[in-house]
């Protein structure tokens, strides 16, 4: 039995209501303002602005079923 693994709503102490919402994905990708250009003609969801940090720039997208993923383009 895999009850000691489960996880129920009232379990989760940040509002989501499946596991799943706690997984994000993360691409390293290069180039990231023009992979974000060349997605929006392709309508993908693109959640946020694009943000630069010491350790490199992000962005966050949607994809087909509605699952954040987290672009970074690391700083080299």
């Amino acid at each position: 039995m895999f009850s000691q693994y489960s996880f129920t709503p009232r379990q989760l102490t940040n509002g989501t209501k499946h596991i799943w919402d706690l997984i994000l994905i993360n691409y390293r990708v290069e180039n990231l303002e023009a992979l974000v250009e060349e997605l929006k003609k392709a309508n993908v969801t693109i959640v946020d602005k694009i943000e630069t940090y010491d350790y490199g720039k992000f962005v966050h997208i949607l994809d087909i079923e509605g699952n954040k993923i987290q672009l970074w383009e690391p700083k080299d």
